[in-house]
């Protein structure tokens, strides 16, 4: 699908050629029939997020016609995460915002995950940025880990992750 050329640019052939479009669809009939009809949503997911397709995945996330469930999907993240496949997993979190249908906590608490194992401060903090960006409020429990992060790097946790930390703390002894 990404054979070095931008999104745009693949849509744009694939409007006036469909030829990429018919081998996806053989490729996609192969799957259908070795892992059953539940995969092919999936595979389709995960080509997309891994090329980065962000316009192409979001559609597909906003197609009711397009059916995969929400487990299969976290799997998939998790096998991301489990091949540190952090661009994969972020295309996958932007595309699936404001989706109630989607974890998207779940997918940026792998992201960090992977950033923890790494042991690799700089890349946590600029999750949480991106995310602030994106006007995504944390979980709980990525809060905390990426406290932990920041501590066993032996950085000061930055005031508003403190203040995040210190309302839960409150709200869990409440």
């Amino acid at each position: 699908m990404n054979d070095g050329q931008s999104e745009d640019n693949f849509l744009t052939n694939e409007r006036s050629n469909g030829r990429l479009n018919k081998l996806a669809q053989t490729i996609l009939n192969i799957d259908k029939k070795v892992h059953g009809p539940g995969d092919v949503q999936l595979t389709l997911i995960a080509a997309l997020a891994e090329v980065g397709y962000k316009k192409t995945l979001r559609k597909l996330f906003l197609d009711p016609t397009v059916k995969f469930h929400p487990d299969a999907l976290s799997r998939r993240c998790e096998r991301f995460a489990d091949e540190k496949k952090v661009n994969a997993l972020e295309t996958i979190a932007m595309c699936a915002k404001d989706l109630r249908h989607i974890d998207v906590d779940e997918i940026y608490e792998l992201i960090l995950d992977i950033h923890q194992r790494d042991d690799n401060y700089q890349e946590a903090m600029s999750l949480w940025t991106r995310m602030q960006e994106a006007d995504i409020s944390p979980s709980q429990k990525f809060v905390r880990n990426l406290c932990s992060v920041i501590k066993a790097n032996n950085k000061d946790v930055p005031s508003e992750l403190s203040i995040l930390l210190d309302k839960q703390a409150h709200a869990s002894s409440s």
